[in-house]
This record gives C-alpha cells, structure tokens and sequence, in this order.
C-alpha cells in the first residue's frame, strides 16, 4: 500500500508501507543481494592476494605466487539463499596450499584474506 503525503518544504513524497509475505520476500532478497556482493569482494581479494607471478616462489605462510593460474581461475562465488553465501576453489592443490602437507609448507590464501576483511563484516564463518 503507498500513500502521497505532503512534507512541508520538500514537496511531495511516496511512502510505501511494507507488511506480511512480500515485507519478508523482499528484505530476503535485498538480504541475499547484500550478501553475494560481499562474498563477490572476498573472492576478488583473494584473487588480488594471489595475483603475483612466479618466479620466484613464495615463501612459506605466505600468499601463493601464480604458476598456471588454474589457482586464480577457480575462486567462485555460489550463492546459497537465506542470506547465505560462499567463496570457494575447486583448484586441485587448493587444500594443499592452505594447510600444507608433509612435504610442503602452506601457503595459505583463504583465511588471511578472511582476517584482513574481517571488520568489513558482521559474520564470517570458516569452515
């Protein structure tokens, strides 16, 4: 339901007042919208973070430097609804790098950009 009200110096304006079903809908929506967009600007810094070509090799505990770039390339967003959102790598070596293995130190990527971003948002999971 909208409705013209009369304000004074400003002229006319259009209030719309929001209830049930489509108050809910839509708060989700603009939530989801919200949501994505934050998750995209976590993915686009990992992928700053990321970008600097090798040689020489990283360091250990430091971000990875690019080789083939198939690194760089898998970082994706996937919106999962309910204002839920996620960043992933569907790289090979992508869990190798972030934790290492016996014979290679890590080289995380995922969660220093995390930390870094943190204050930018009011909830981050890791999973």
């Amino acid at each position: 339901m909208a409705r013209m009200i009369r304000g004074g110096n400003l002229g006319w304006a259009r209030i719309t007042f929001w209830n049930g079903e489509g108050t809910r809908k839509h708060a989700l929506r603009s939530s989801q919208w919200a949501t994505d967009k934050r998750a995209e600007m976590v993915a686009e810094a990992i992928k700053e973070n990321i970008s600097v070509p090798s040689p020489p090799s990283s360091m250990p505990h430091e971000f990875p430097h690019m080789l083939s770039g198939e690194l760089h390339q898998s970082i994706q967003t996937e919106s999962c609804g309910m204002g839920v959102s996620r960043v992933l790598s569907d790289a090979r070596h992508a869990l190798e790098l972030e934790r290492g293995s016996r014979k290679k130190e890590p080289r995380p990527f995922f969660v220093p950009t995390l930390l870094k971003l943190r204050r930018w948002f009011s909830r981050i999971r890791l999973y």
